[in-house]
């Protein structure tokens, strides 16, 4: 890409970037990017999905078994075990909510160069 966009700004040097990147885009014909966008997008969704998944259950685990101990003797650790819980809901929305950009992002590029 980057290689094609230098050769057509050299060819004409009063092309601007944004043109030459819309032409190199065109190039490729309508479905060009859509194999790549679409790989993008399922390894977005297996790697963020996978990620959260394997996560909430080894630290709730990890956490149960660390502050059980505390859990029988006083009020602490269980504050201390429902604040890691709380942590644990607060990163999974976050991770959920990059994941959601993420794909929007890849949606907004196929709007963007699938018109071509």
């Amino acid at each position: 890409m980057a290689s094609r966009i230098e050769e057509k700004m050299e060819a004409n040097p009063t092309l601007d970037f944004d043109t030459a990147l819309t032409e190199t885009h065109r190039e490729f014909g309508l479905f060009g990017f859509s194999a790549m966008e679409d790989g993008l997008k399922k390894s977005l969704q297996r790697q963020y999905s996978t990620t959260v998944f394997i996560l909430i259950p080894t630290f709730i685990l990890q956490l149960w078994v660390h502050l059980s101990r505390f859990l029988e003797r006083d009020y602490i650790g269980g504050m201390v075990y429902a604040l890691a819980v709380l942590l644990l809901v607060f990163v999974h929305r976050a991770a959920t909510r990059v994941q959601r950009q993420a794909l929007a992002r890849c949606s907004e590029l196929r709007t963007i160069y699938g018109a071509f």
